[in-house]
């Protein structure tokens, strides 16, 4: 049996395994992230701006991308070795973001895999994720990273595809 503890005696809230052997664990108290081998060593740790309400693992040609949906109702993509942002989309006019599911393999013209993000206004969105190895973000912080970015520069939001409502 292996165990992880938070540095700080918090809860850790989520947790996902990734197919490379990495566990990413999330507590909502302090806004950690902490990336461990599945060996036990800290590959990576950040704050983030938001407690994170889910969650969800792929791999990209950038390597394995850790993308989640927070509280404050953005979706933002990170890399899993270094918990790098490499896009950030605001949902916030979806109600904010409350599930996440990735299907397929690979990204955009590299693998043909989807984002899906469920929303609080009962709204699926279809998120076509091209490669964004050329947007990596030098900063962890979700807030900076939207700072950073130029109205070219977002791969997410021009992946958006279109919405569908529930019925």
């Amino acid at each position: 049996m292996r165990r992880w503890k938070h540095p700080d005696g918090f809860t850790f809230d989520e947790v996902k395994l990734t197919d490379d052997g990495n566990i990413i664990l999330h507590s909502h108290e302090d806004k950690s992230v902490f990336v461990y081998s599945i060996n036990g060593p800290l590959i990576a740790k950040c704050k983030v701006e938001s407690p994170i309400r889910c969650m969800e693992v792929f791999f990209a040609p950038e390597g394995m991308v850790f993308v989640y949906g927070d509280e404050d109702g953005r979706i933002v993509m990170m890399r899993v070795n270094d918990l790098k942002v490499l896009d950030v989309l605001d949902a916030r006019e979806f109600g904010g973001v409350s599930c996440l599911s990735f299907e397929g393999s690979g990204v955009g013209e590299h693998g043909g895999g989807v984002m899906f993000a469920g929303c609080r206004n009962g709204q699926v969105l279809a998120l076509f994720a091209e490669s964004t190895l050329e947007n990596t973000k030098s900063n962890s912080k979700p807030d900076d990273a939207d700072e950073e970015k130029d109205a070219s520069s977002s791969k997410i939001e021009r992946a958006i595809s279109s919405d569908y409502e529930l019925v």
